[in-house]
């Protein structure tokens, strides 16, 4: 049964299992994209930024910290 097989690989066993439910549709898409860009995050990006002074590192990381404040 899979649920034997999820509860077998959770360290400590069946003890440390409260409740077991299956995935929201979000929550399946997102295992989807997982399962098929094996090494890899579809959800995870690397962007270099170039700057042409501190002025502009700044007027960015303001920004950033507004949006990351919302």
């Amino acid at each position: 049964v899979a649920i034997d097989r999820i509860v077998a690989r959770v360290p400590g066993g069946v003890a440390n299992v409260q409740d077991i439910y299956g995935l929201a549709p979000l929550q399946e898409g997102i295992l989807y994209h997982h399962l098929m860009a094996p090494g890899d995050d579809p959800y995870q990006r690397t962007v270099l930024f170039n700057f042409d002074n501190q002025e502009r590192v700044q007027q960015f990381a303001a920004a950033l910290q507004t949006v990351i404040a919302r």
